[in-house]
């Protein structure tokens, strides 16, 4: 008779401690130099509809993407999950599990935070699930000898190994100058050109590649915009919406900011309206990126 207020007062002991956890938590995001007006920016980036429409990170994920078939296993184990959590009467992680679905198809950027919470959780209600079918307790009797082994052997040794072995291989790659920036994914090739002949240009790129530019040059070349898209605020990221998609009067934009060079895909639509204008000359060129110089 006794068993129940014991438990009662370590559950209330533990909510406690979680509340006492999370209200430090937040009093800590209140350190930055802009105090509760870090909050504010926040608040109101999230409101704005354009930003939210147009900031490739913010919209939903678009499932014809590269690695969408991960994404799409996810989401099953996840759906999957929050059902075994609300037929287990869990209903706190079940609603925890529906919520972050729901900003997982919201917006892309939520997706890996999603699955970093989502899949221990589900995976653990979908075990207990399957606890109770025979045909699958061969599988699970399998796992547990698994994790025996790993016990006994201390699984943090091989742990330990890997670690160094990557640490080690990874000192050899950089070594050997093999370690960097994916040259089919970022424009390698066409920033090299740009810091052999002016690498304290005004330069137009995409916003994707505007934190690459500021890492390659440590800030000296001036970028039209970059990833922070909430920082420039929608005015300007309609005007650079304006040059990006070769929308009337993107030239002129380019004249008023002084940009002397143009960082583009080769086959965006900037890119023809570029090589059309007597004002522009391309002058390099690969693969993955095409450089416009202007010339008047």
């Amino acid at each position: 008779m006794a068993q129940p207020p014991l438990l009662s007062e370590e559950g209330n002991n533990y909510g406690l401690r979680f509340a006492a956890a999370c209200l430090v938590s937040l009093l800590a995001t209140f350190v930055n130099p802009y105090g509760w007006h870090l909050h504010e920016h926040v608040l109101t980036s999230l409101q704005n509809n354009y930003l939210m429409d147009h900031v490739a990170e913010f919209r939903s994920f678009s499932f014809h993407s590269a690695g969408a078939l991960h994404v799409e296993l996810f989401l099953l184990v996840a759906v999957l999950g929050a059902a075994a959590l609300v037929r287990q009467r869990a209903f706190g992680p079940a609603l925890l599990a529906l919520a972050m679905l729901h900003l997982s198809l919201y917006s892309a950027r939520h997706l890996p935070t999603a699955a970093v919470l989502l899949l221990p959780l589900c995976v653990a209600a979908l075990t207990r699930e399957a606890e109770g079918w025979p045909r699958l307790r061969s599988l699970l009797d399998y796992s547990k000898r698994l994790q025996a082994i790993d016990r006994n052997v201390w699984g943090a040794i091989p742990i330990v190994l890997l670690l160094a072995a990557t640490v080690t291989g990874l000192g050899t790659l950089a070594r050997a100058g093999r370690i960097g920036f994916d040259s089919a994914e970022f424009p390698v090739r066409a920033v090299d050109f740009l810091q052999q002949h002016d690498p304290e240009a005004r330069v137009f790129a995409k916003d994707q590649w505007g934190g690459y530019l500021i890492y390659r040059f440590a800030g000296h070349l001036k970028v039209f915009i970059d990833g922070r898209g909430d920082f420039y605020g929608q005015d300007f990221f309609e005007i650079y919406a304006q040059v990006a998609e070769a929308k009337p009067g993107w030239d002129a934009v380019l004249k008023r900011f002084d940009v002397r060079f143009v960082l583009v895909s080769p086959d965006n639509a900037l890119a023809s309206a570029l090589q059309l204008s007597s004002d522009w000359k391309r002058v390099h060129a690969d693969s993955v990126a095409a450089v416009f110089q202007r010339v008047s």
